[in-house]
């Protein structure tokens, strides 16, 4: 997509740079999953402009670890949980994060 300078953009989100500003992450172009910044995620959107996609997404998630955990006992959900549930809702912005451990085989 090329923007001109002075030109609008509409409301467009340039989701191949999102969460990739140089001016917020020290590298942006390395794949950091456990990437923390102040600037706000836009994965899902927020507000009127949230993802349609987001709950489904959610719940896939939820069945994958699902999965997971019975499939590899020696996975583990440990840690504290940052977001209480009531909090959380497609509207919301808000989200959860789960921390997780595997332990190696004996």
């Amino acid at each position: 997509m090329l923007l001109r300078k002075g030109g609008r953009s509409g409301n467009r989100s340039l989701w191949c740079a999102a969460n990739r500003d140089p001016a917020v992450y020290a590298d942006p172009e390395r794949l950091d999953v456990t990437r923390q910044g102040p600037a706000p995620t836009l994965t899902f959107g927020g507000g009127m402009h949230c993802c349609l996609g987001a709950q489904l997404a959610r719940i896939e998630l939820a069945e994958a670890l699902t999965v997971i955990t019975r499939r590899i006992p020696q996975a583990h959900r440990c840690g504290p949980r940052d977001t209480p549930a009531s909090d959380r809702g497609p509207r919301s912005g808000n989200t959860a994060r789960a921390h997780g451990r595997v332990e190696r085989r004996a």
